[in-house]
């Protein structure tokens, strides 16, 4: 069988390459010691960099005393630093306009950049590529009309079948968005039972939260009553390494992270550091140092990352604002 490129697979099997690799993880064992653990490379200025800046610019504490030995602060202390970003970030999306008379005939558009989860020859070992990959997707305002889902400037193209976003949860159309409780705790409640009612987690909660902001243009009251819900969210944290406090684009700013204890990754948001608006999603592996037949994987290598680009309302799938 040859090679398959991964710019050729659709959007929807980058997903399950990752959720395969993470399965893959599972089962391999622990690495053999090899001294004081490394985590990946990172350069002292820029670290300290972003986080003095995410001090001045959002008032939040990041720094360590230094009779604590450098230990990492109680994460009761790090969750609260997480809500005071947060809060901050969600004042801000509630000064932001929102679309304006949006038409159930209409499209939400979507461009990005993606690091997706690459194909070997055999389909059993997938990695991410590294590769950034230009997409562009279409879908109805109303759910009820065949949306489109283009990559590589159109050489991959998929159409939306609305059956299915009618059974998609979390919500994939804008009214459904739209129609979302404004009320942080109601939202908070809504993330871990309206949602999928089977899957009451917080892990389950934080992963609807991520599709829901990543995949839709959301109005500001919506959006800043999901960075207050997700804010009571056990184990959110606030991300001071600079490297990781970057979008698939390199766009660097303020993020917010979570480990999902389940999926063995942590997914970060990362937001600009002036304006706080999003930016995009990277996810990282959060599992032990495992090493087999799909290679060794450490705690801290990048799976996936993307960066959103452009988002608007279009009369048409296939038109560009």
């Amino acid at each position: 069988m040859s090679e398959i490129p991964e710019k050729d697979l659709p959007p929807g099997r980058h997903r399950v390459l990752r959720e395969h690799l993470m399965r893959e993880i599972s089962n391999e064992t622990p690495p053999p010691a090899r001294g004081a653990a490394w985590r990946r490379p990172a350069f002292v200025a820029p670290a300290v960099a972003a986080v003095l800046s995410v001090a001045v610019v959002l008032g939040v504490a990041v720094t360590r005393d230094a009779r604590d030995g450098n230990r990492p602060r109680p994460a009761k202390e790090r969750h609260q630093a997480a809500a005071e970003v947060l809060e901050r970030i969600a004042k801000a999306a509630e000064k932001r306009p929102g679309p304006e008379g949006v038409r159930d005939d209409q499209f939400v558009y979507i461009k990005s950049q993606d690091d997706y989860m690459e194909a070997t020859h055999d389909d059993t070992c997938p990695v991410p590529s590294h590769d950034l990959t230009d997409r562009e997707i279409w879908k109805a305002v109303d759910g009820k009309r065949w949306g489109l889902d283009r990559s590589e400037s159109g050489r991959y193209e998929e159409k939306i079948n609305p059956k299915f976003m009618a059974n998609d949860k979390p919500p994939s159309d804008y009214r459904e968005v739209e129609a979302l409780p404004t009320d942080p705790d109601a939202l908070y409640d809504w993330l871990h039972k309206g949602s999928n009612p089977r899957a009451r987690s917080h892990d389950a909660a934080f992963r609807t939260a991520t599709t829901i902001l990543s995949d839709n243009i959301v109005p500001p009251e919506v959006s800043a009553a999901l960075f207050r819900a997700v804010a009571k969210l056990p184990g959110v944290t606030v991300v001071k390494d600079a490297e990781d406090a970057e979008d698939a684009l390199g766009r660097g700013g303020v993020a917010i992270g979570r480990t999902d204890k389940d999926m063995k990754e942590r997914t970060d948001w990362i937001f600009d550091e002036k304006t706080l608006e999003y930016l995009g999603e990277r996810q990282v592996y959060a599992g032990k140092a495992t090493s087999g037949r799909c290679g060794t994987t450490k705690p801290g290598d990048l799976l996936t990352s993307k960066a959103i680009t452009e988002r608007a309302v279009v009369d048409k799938a296939g038109e560009q604002p």
